[in-house]
């Protein structure tokens, strides 16, 4: 029993080296309030023996419960039955494009990997053709669940009533999470709108102050933040700046996006940037257009978007105000 545990410990000890450099990094980075060393090595302890109790009581559960397969005599059942799930791996849904390593004269481990899935369902039929040259042809089309996401959204209809009472009879450009590239070249074309610029929901990529403070500074006023707004009443809030033809909601709450979306006549989805544009969808799901920044190569629903008529690409002020008034003087 000794050499076992003995064993075990070795191998976790040497397994460990894989926690500090993957989880390291991620524990140092966790604040702390406290301004000694002490304090600061006091709270660092009190995570980590977390951590440590949390994996230890997980290893005794999974532990109890392997234990009690083999005493049912059910232990080698189960294990042959995981094995075969294993076996029949599916990848769902993959999106392939030329430009990945497992095209490349390069790519041989990648192509590999391919062949250790049963089936591979993808999101277009795109995506199959790249697959079909590499002789790949356990493969089909099995749609993108991110259309069944986003319309089960929309057909929830969750009213957000602030955001209603911000609205008012005006036009409204849906800003959603946005980057500070999106944010100056936004800033820029309301102040310099040759015409009537909408009113703006703003809602950030992340809930930075500083990007926070930016927006309030350059953004058109009057401007107030959800969290100023939630608890003030609706006729209040309708007859401040819903009464307004300008003016700017700073989102500064998570989780509301998706349903923000459904009060704008026009929309504006970040990261088009810095190559991590967010969701389209979730827009286009309340049939509102969609304007992003020139990085969406990665993102085929862009350019469906465009091909239908529903979506544009612009790389500055000036076009970026020819879209808005695009859709706004044509809806």
């Amino acid at each position: 029993m000794i050499p076992f545990l003995g064993a075990a410990f070795l191998l976790g000890a040497l397994g460990s080296a894989h926690c500090v450099g993957m989880c390291g990094p991620i524990a140092l980075a966790v604040p702390s309030v406290r301004r000694s060393w002490s304090g600061r090595l006091g709270d660092a302890l009190l995570l980590n023996s977390g951590r440590v109790f949390t994996y230890a009581l997980f290893g005794a559960l999974f532990g109890s419960f392997g234990r009690g397969l083999h005493l049912a005599g059910l232990q080698r059942t189960v294990s042959i039955a995981l094995g075969v799930l294993m076996l029949l791996a599916l990848l769902v849904p993959a999106l392939f494009r030329k430009d990945q390593p497992f095209f490349k004269w390069y790519g041989g481990a990648w192509r590999s990997m391919l062949r250790c899935f049963t089936h591979i369902f993808t999101q277009d039929e795109a995506s199959l053709r790249p697959l079909d040259g590499l002789g790949v042809r356990a493969a089909s089309v099995g749609g993108d669940t991110r259309f069944d996401r986003v319309a089960a959204i929309a057909s929830a209809t969750h009213d957000l009533p602030l955001a209603r009472a911000f609205a008012g009879n005006a036009p409204v450009l849906v800003c959603g999470s946005t980057w500070p590239e999106d944010d100056a070249l936004l800033a820029a074309a309301l102040a310099h709108a040759s015409k009537a610029a909408p009113k703006c929901i703003m809602v950030p990529h992340e809930l930075q102050e500083a990007q926070l403070a930016a927006i309030e500074r350059a953004f058109p006023k009057p401007l107030a933040r959800w969290s100023e707004l939630a608890h003030s009443p609706l006729e209040s809030v309708a007859a401040m700046l819903g009464a307004e033809n300008k003016g700017t909601l700073l989102v500064d709450e998570m989780g509301l996006l998706a349903r923000l979306y459904r009060y704008g006549q026009v929309a504006y989805v970040g990261g088009g940037f810095t190559g991590g544009i967010h969701s389209l969808l979730e827009a286009a799901a309340w049939g509102v257009p969609v304007i992003f920044g020139p990085k969406h190569r990665k993102f085929p629903e862009a350019q469906g978007l465009i091909d239908a008529g529903a979506g544009q690409e612009v790389r500055n002020a000036a076009e970026l105000q020819a879209a808005w008034r695009r859709w706004l003087d044509d809806p």
